[in-house]
């Protein structure tokens, strides 16, 4: 790969590992900021990637799956936090007196 054609794909590869390790440090809206990047970046690729970009890409796919599974994972982590918050507000909801109650939780998932 020269290194003119190289230079964006090794820059993808580099964003995708980065946003990895944000998710799996739990820093998504860093995450966030470090996908606006990669979208601009593959904005600004060629819609036919040359034929030696195609090790990079198959990286950044591997990344990509990995990052997912992180998301999801994530995503049950958060969903059964909100879960624990609704059991808990349902428990505190009984020692209020009904004039009282707030709801204090109301996330969807």
């Amino acid at each position: 790969m020269s290194r003119a054609s190289e230079a964006p794909y090794e820059q993808l590869l580099a964003l995708g590992v980065c946003g990895l390790e944000l998710a799996r440090d739990g820093r998504l809206s860093e995450l966030a900021a470090c996908q606006e990047a990669r979208i601009e970046l593959i904005g600004r690729l060629p819609s036919e990637p040359p034929a030696d970009a195609r090790a990079a890409l198959e990286r950044c796919l591997l990344i990509e799956r990995h990052l997912e599974a992180e998301l999801r994972a994530a995503r049950e982590s958060v969903l059964e936090a909100l879960g624990e918050l609704r059991r808990a507000q349902r428990a505190a909801d009984g020692y209020t007196p009904v004039r009282h109650r707030v709801r204090v939780v109301r996330a969807e998932a």
